[in-house]
């Protein structure tokens, strides 16, 4: 198990690249947070919908990252 360094944000949903090493997640502020676990930074911070984020989810090849957001 490891700790992921990010904002404080409460999070909503989590989703894997399928290399296994991608975690995204989708945040109660909009942002949508996207780590590379073989680092120790912080997360890319995706400034993506203006209401929370409910879902994230990678294309099978791992190279799109889509989001749903309750925009308002």
């Amino acid at each position: 198990m490891k700790r992921l360094p990010g904002p404080g944000s409460r999070l909503y949903t989590l989703a894997f690249a399928a290399d296994g090493r991608r975690p995204a997640a989708g945040a109660a502020d909009g942002k949508v947070l996207l780590w590379d676990l073989h680092g120790d930074q912080l997360p890319t911070v995706l400034t993506a919908h203006s209401g929370p984020v409910p879902t994230v989810a990678f294309s099978p090849d791992g190279l799109v990252l889509v989001t749903g957001g309750n925009d308002s």
